[in-house]
């Protein structure tokens, strides 16, 4: 029987001095905090537990509530609701922020950010980018924060990280009735696409190596499909929470990408008020 492997990408946290020189501090820290206890409240709740030690997580009402803040963060979180009107949170599309046909976004992180509006008293606003404008406007300033995975290409001597808070799935999509994968690669190496300034590529690459297909790359989500439509590709690989951004072509077959592949998601900014 062959051997079942998968591969989580977790070089970078290794370095111990790297993740101490640029982890993110006082707001991020707290919402850490925030994510953790979310955790807790969904194991116990799934558990059935229904005794006197249940946590209620509508308890807390204010940052000064939550388990484990301290002094210098709340002063830190005084100190950006006097300077700062709004934090900017970016993501890109995803099972977690879309965009209703009259412009509303929804999901979880749309309802996470009204939350920590009443939460922090600072309005937190959600913006959904494809990943070229996100990390562009992460590098100017304009969100000043974002939650996502990373990889050893990118230059991250310029962001903030925080340790990982959680771990994202790649899978690979392509159109029904397409030839398989292994079937191809006795042929050419497939051809996979990506989206341009996501970190997948390299991710993928650090598991299979480079030269094991040739990259295609999409400016958007909404060009992907066409790009296999027209055969320029084989499939595509995204992580799963991407998986909405096809949802409108009935004829794409999503599957887990083998070998499997999970990636640590941080808190990232290079906006030094979130430091």
């Amino acid at each position: 029987m062959e051997e079942f492997k998968y591969h989580t990408i977790d070089k970078r946290w290794s370095n111990r001095r790297f993740v101490k020189k640029h982890l993110i501090k006082n707001i991020s820290n707290i919402i850490l905090i925030i994510l953790s206890f979310s955790v807790l409240v969904s194991f116990t709740e799934c558990s059935g537990d229904s005794g006197d030690n249940k946590l209620d997580f509508s308890i807390i009402q204010s940052y000064r509530e939550i388990p484990g803040v301290t002094a210098s963060e709340i002063s830190a979180i005084e100190a950006l609701q006097k300077n700062r009107g709004s934090i900017v949170y970016g993501i890109t599309p995803s099972t977690e922020a879309f965009a209703y046909e009259n412009g509303d976004v929804k999901g979880y992180a749309s309802l996470f950010c009204e939350w920590l509006t009443r939460l922090f008293g600072i309005k937190f606003e959600l913006q959904i980018h494809e990943w070229i404008e996100l990390t562009e406007k992460l590098n100017s300033g304009e969100v000043d924060f974002s939650i996502h995975f990373l990889s050893s290409d990118e230059n991250l001597d310029k962001f903030y990280i925080s340790d990982p808070i959680a771990e994202r799935q790649f899978i690979i999509t392509h159109l029904e009735g397409s030839p398989d994968i292994s079937r191809i690669s006795r042929e050419r190496k497939p051809r996979y696409a990506f989206t341009v300034s996501s970190p997948t590529e390299s991710t993928i690459a650090s598991v299979i190596g480079r030269g094991t297909y040739d990259a295609v790359w999409a400016e958007h989500y909404d060009d992907i499909y066409g790009i296999l439509e027209r055969g320029e590709a084989d499939a595509v690989i995204t992580t799963k929470a991407a998986e909405s951004n096809f949802i409108k072509h009935d004829d794409l077959i999503q599957e887990d990408f083998f070998p499997l592949t999970f990636s640590p998601v941080s808190m990232i900014s290079a906006n030094p008020q979130m430091e």
